[in-house]
Order: structure tokens, then sequence, then C-alpha cells
């Protein structure tokens, strides 16, 4: 399964070239290491997905569709988010296709989330469904490489209900190569502050919200347009 339609691939190709040498303000990196490490992360996902087979698997359950920093080629850290778009929600076939995965070596760690009717942490139709996480291990077995902990973010959903990831992942994927630039820039700056990622402040959501629908650019325009 491809992750990017041809033409989504052509634009978002685009988008990795332009000012190498412009520095991102707030974190030190330039824009080239931004999108350097954009590249090896979104390398390292695709390996994972192929070593662990996951389209083949949940296209069994329903329809995948990738969504996400790693659906949008923005990626800041080794997080991968996927949606099965299901005709039933039936949580015994979905634990079912994905339980074999716990005997895989690399996976550490597998849990599954119920979040279906009065079981829902956030109301709303978009909210419903079930949800499973997958920690993969990357680097072990003398590698050569620092062993790096990968988060996969599988979301089954009811296929009737909105999907916003979706018109998000859209609008990234068009978004011109400055307003890339920011969104990699802002990620880096809050990682770096230690406030960026699940569980945490900030959400990729909230940045992608600040830079395509009130302009900021850097992690001050952030802070401004996102405090209390």
């Amino acid at each position: 399964m491809s992750r990017k339609s041809p033409s989504a691939q052509t634009d978002a190709t685009a988008h990795h070239h332009g000012d190498d040498t412009t520095r991102a303000p707030s974190s030190g990196k330039t824009d080239h290491a931004l999108l350097v490490w954009e590249t090896e992360l979104e390398c390292q996902g695709n390996d994972i997905l192929a070593d662990l087979a996951l389209f083949e698997r949940l296209a069994s359950v329903g329809d995948v569709v990738n969504i996400g920093s790693w659906a949008a080629g923005l990626m800041a850290l080794p997080d991968i988010d996927i949606g099965v778009l299901c005709a039933e929600l039936d949580p015994d076939r979905i634990m079912d296709t994905l339980q074999p995965l716990f005997h895989h070596p690399r996976i550490k760690r597998m849990n599954f989330i119920d979040e279906r009717g009065p079981l829902q942490s956030m109301s709303g139709p978009e909210n419903e469904g079930i949800y499973c996480g997958l920690r993969y291990l990357l680097g072990l077995d003398g590698e050569g490489a620092e062993e790096t902990t990968w988060r996969l973010d599988i979301w089954f959903f009811p296929a009737a209900a909105p999907r916003p990831e979706i018109t998000m992942r859209d609008r990234l994927l068009l978004a011109p190569n400055h307003e890339r630039l920011a969104v990699l820039r802002i990620k880096d700056g809050l990682i770096r502050r230690g406030v960026y990622g699940r569980q945490l402040h900030c959400h990729g959501v909230d940045v992608y919200r600040a830079v395509l629908d009130r302009g900021a650019r850097s992690v001050t325009d952030f802070d401004r347009l996102t405090a209390p």
C-alpha cells in the first residue's frame, strides 16, 4: 500500500527542497537538518511497517488510511499514526488480527483501549473507536544504531464517521514549502523544550492548526497564538 498517492508524493517531495541554509528560529537547526531528520524518520518508519507487514494485516479488518505526520511527510519523532475504517467495530476480530504481532522479536508492548459509546474519553462520533498501541524497538542485536522506541498508534474507526485527520493530512500535503518548514521548526523547538508529544502539553494537531489557520511561523508565534 502506497503511503501517498502519486500526485501527493510528487508534491511532498518538492517540499523537501529550497533554502537549505535557513536556520530554524529557537532551535539552532537549519531547515536542511530538519528535512534530513524528517526523511530519516520516514525511511525508518517505512522499514518498520514492512517488517511487521502491518498494512496487509490491517486490510483484513477495514480500509487502511495513512494519517498524521508520517502520512504528511512532517515527522519530528519516531511516531506513526494509522487509521482503519471499519464497517463494524469488532473487538474480537481486531485483537485476533494484531495479537500475533506480540510474538515479533521487536515488539515490546501492545495495548488496547476501548473508546466506544459511554467509554469515550472525548465526545463526538469522530472520537469513537478502538485503539491499539504498539512499541517497536529499533537498534537491537548489535546493529550499530542507538536503540530507539517507535510508537505506532492504530485507530479503528467507524467507516461512516467524519474523519478530520484525513482532511488535515490533505491540507498539509498541499501546503506551500514555507508552511511545511514552519511546522518542522515549531515541532523541533517544542521537542527541545520538552513539551511536545503524546501525553504532553502540545500535540501535532495544535501545531498544524497554528500554522495553517493562524499564520504561525516560529515557536514564538506558536506561544503567542496559543497562550491562554
